[in-house]
C-alpha cells in the first residue's frame, strides 16, 4: 500500500463503520454494546485518514483528490449518521405516542395495573431516546474535531507551500 491507498482504505472503513452504526441501531437499538465501539473506529478511520493526508502534504505530495475525497466522506458520514439517528428517534417517538394513546386509553378504562406499566414504557423508551440523542451529540461533535484537525491540514500545506514558493523565489533572484 502506498500512502494514498491506506488513506482511502482508511475511508472505506470509515463508510463501514457508518453500515455498522446503522445496522447495530435498526437491530439493537440504542443500548447495544457494540454501538460505543463502532463509533469510536468511525473516529479512529476518520483521523487516519487526515493523518496520512497530513504526513502527504508534509512530503510535499499533491494531494487535492485525497483531500475532496476525505472532505466528501465527513459530509456524507455526517448526513448519513444524521439520517439514522433521525430515523430511529422517529421510530421511537411513534412507540411513545401509540404508548401514550394506549395509556389514555387505560386511565379511562380505570385499569391501573396497564397505565402502571405503559408509563413504565413509555419512561423506557424516553430513556433510550435520550441516549440515542447523546450518541447523535457526541458523534457529531468528534466529526466536527475531526473535520477541524482536516482544515488545519489543509492550511498548514498552503502556509508550507506558499513558503516553499516564496524561498524557490528568492533563490531565483539570487
Amino acid at each position: 500500500f502506498n500512502s494514498e491507498n491506506r488513506a482511502r482504505l482508511e475511508i472505506s472503513f470509515a463508510r463501514e463503520r457508518i453500515a455498522e452504526i446503522k445496522i447495530i441501531l435498526e437491530d439493537s437499538g440504542v443500548n447495544a454494546p457494540g454501538l460505543g465501539i463502532a463509533e469510536e473506529r468511525l473516529i479512529d478511520n476518520l483521523s487516519w485518514a487526515v493523518a496520512i493526508l497530513a504526513d502527504r502534504k508534509m512530503e510535499g505530495k499533491d494531494t487535492s483528490d485525497l483531500a475532496k475525497d476525505i472532505s466528501d466522506d465527513f459530509d456524507s458520514a455526517r448526513e448519513v449518521l444524521k439520517s439514522t439517528f433521525k430515523s430511529e428517534t422517529d421510530a421511537l417517538d411513534a412507540k411513545i405516542d401509540e404508548l401514550k394513546t394506549k395509556l389514555k386509553e387505560a386511565r379511562l378504562a380505570g385499569d391501573a395495573t396497564q397505565v402502571e406499566t405503559l408509563s413504565k414504557e413509555i419512561a423506557e423508551l424516553k430513556a433510550k431516546k435520550e441516549l440515542l440523542e447523546q450518541h447523535e451529540d457526541k458523534d457529531d461533535s468528534d466529526i466536527d474535531e475531526e473535520i477541524e484537525h482536516f482544515d488545519e491540514a489543509l492550511v498548514l500545506q498552503k502556509e508550507a507551500a506558499e513558503k516553499i514558493k516564496d524561498a524557490e523565489e528568492k533563490k531565483a533572484d539570487i
